[in-house]
């Protein structure tokens, strides 16, 4: 003889534990999923920040260098580099350029710009300075 238990007598029974665990197993690991994405978006919110921040840097410097005339010293054929530090985050930025003549009428500029703390992560910008053109 089966006995069959009605919807009102299985309400009133609960949850098994068996039930209860594994609930409890599928929560944890949601949860693990969840802090593990909310770690990694911090982690790469942070290396995306220094990265524009290492572009503005290096599109600031490249817009002096662009204001000088086509025949100043700043512009002739050389290699410089700096060391920034931004006020706002204490971060230390390095900035390098290098100007190479490549006729009389032209140069080119490589300007190079990375976090100290993540060197792999580096900018570069090239860009060609015209005398006839003015830019």
């Amino acid at each position: 003889m089966v006995f069959l238990l009605s919807l009102d007598q299985r309400k009133k029974q609960g949850f098994s534990m068996l039930e209860l665990l594994i609930a409890m197993t599928i929560i944890f690991m949601l949860i693990l999923a969840m802090a593990y994405l909310m770690t990694y978006s911090i982690y790469l919110k942070r290396i995306n920040s220094l990265d524009l921040e290492a572009l503005a840097l290096a599109h600031s410097k490249i817009e002096n260098l662009k204001s000088y005339d086509f025949n100043s010293a700043e512009l002739s054929e050389n290699e410089k580099t700096e060391i920034i530090v931004n006020d706002s985050s204490n971060e230390k930025y390095q900035r390098s350029w290098e100007i190479h003549e490549i006729s009389d009428e032209m140069k080119s500029l490589e300007m190079e710009c990375y976090p100290l703390n993540c060197p792999r992560k580096k900018t570069v910008i090239f860009i060609y300075l015209s005398k006839d053109l003015g830019f």
